[in-house]
């Protein structure tokens, strides 16, 4: 009688660790471990590195087309347009707020939209690409005029902005 105990002790215990470890295995698979900081140190110095010099280059008033979006009040609370390649800062501007008539415009180039009255993303950043008429160069003369004289300017845009090697990496 002793004998059978034993062997249902036995069997029961084997039960016991099969299920810790199908539990711990479950638990594993639904929840997997994130890289940390210091598991891949040289990737995360890297990534740092990027952006602390976009972070200097753009305090310095210089921007290529990925730092100006940032500045859509999504990913950044101020909000930027640049007109002909001027940047300037319409946070204060409830027509470019949420809720405002020009605020798909934020974040983006939008000379061309401006000259032909137009709000189309189609013409995002393609200012010196599209050829525009006597009368949309007129408009685009007096919007940018006007920005300058009721906007901050905090940067200029640059199409081709050289990049560091670590920012080229990343790309």
């Amino acid at each position: 009688m002793e004998h059978i105990f034993e062997s249902f002790n036995a069997t029961w215990i084997a039960y016991a660790i099969a299920l810790v470890v199908i539990i711990w295995q479950v638990y594993d698979f639904f929840n997997p471990k994130k890289p940390t900081p210091n598991a891949q140190p040289e990737i995360y110095q890297r990534l740092e590195e990027i952006k602390r010099q976009r972070r200097e280059r753009n305090e310095k008033g210089v921007f290529n087309y990925k730092d100006l979006t940032k500045y859509n009040g999504f990913n950044n609370p101020q909000l930027y347009v640049a007109i002909k390649n001027d940047i300037f800062d319409v946070s204060d501007s409830s027509d470019f707020q949420e809720g405002g008539p020009y605020q798909p415009l934020i974040g983006n180039e939008v000379s061309v939209n401006f000259a032909k009255c137009v709000g189309d993303p189609e013409y995002f950043f393609k200012y010196g690409e599209v050829e525009l008429t006597e009368e949309e160069t007129k408009q685009l003369e007096a919007t940018h005029a006007a920005f300058k004289a009721n906007y901050k300017k905090v940067g200029t845009l640059y199409k081709n902005l050289p990049m560091s090697d670590n920012e080229k990496k990343h790309i």
